[in-house]
């Protein structure tokens, strides 16, 4: 079970005064467990004071929904009482209200300055120019590769070219070498011819 502020009855209640940076207004609504726009929860708590019928004086603090108490503080010496404050409706008067004896809620909030919102927007348009320069780094990166493989393809259709040249010039160079071949066998064959018919 989670504890809450009503489960704390007859115990010592600390307190803690805290500061906020960079914040120019810190208020507590009563009867709100939200924010306006803009503002930032601190936490959420219940709304207490004193009795009605204390003579000391006292005013409405907002006592977080999960508080702490004090070790040991068990003697019940009914010091300052805090008391939560509820909504009383009359129900004499037939208002449908499902609200009554229901305890208030209160949450603090602050504003931060208009200065540290400044800040803040600068420190995140930096890291967004940070992030776009490295994407830009690394697009640069990859156009030089890409230059590179372009260069290392072109070498590579200039070699096949030059290998297609060579091989043209080496079937001339048969071509030629066939010829004399040729001439040689056409000649032989037209002496032999001769010799048969000398004979003849």
């Amino acid at each position: 079970m989670q504890p809450s502020v009503t489960t704390f009855f007859d115990k010592d209640v600390p307190c803690a005064v805290c500061r906020v940076i960079h914040s120019t207004s810190v208020i507590m609504i009563p009867g709100k467990a939200s924010c306006h726009k803009g503002w930032n929860m601190e936490y959420k708590g219940l709304l207490a004071s004193g009795n009605r019928f204390d003579n000391g004086a006292s005013t409405y603090i907002c006592i977080d929904q999960i508080p702490d108490v004090l070790e040991g503080g068990v003697q019940d010496d009914n010091g300052y009482i805090l008391f939560l404050s509820r909504i009383f409706v009359d129900l004499s008067r037939d208002l449908r209200c499902n609200l009554n004896e229901k305890e208030i809620h209160s949450t603090p909030i602050t504003l931060k300055s208009a200065m540290e919102n400044i800040k803040q927007t600068v420190v995140s348009k930096s890291t967004l120019i940070q992030k776009q320069k490295i994407k830009i780094a690394n697009l640069q990166i990859k156009t030089a590769e890409i230059a590179t493989l372009k260069t290392k393809l072109q070498q590579q259709t200039i070699k096949i070219a030059n290998l297609q040249i060579q091989t043209a010039e080496i079937a001339t160079l048969k071509t030629k070498l066939q010829q004399p071949t040729t001439e040689l066998a056409n000649l032989q064959i037209t002496k032999s011819a001769e010799v048969a018919n000398l004979q003849n």
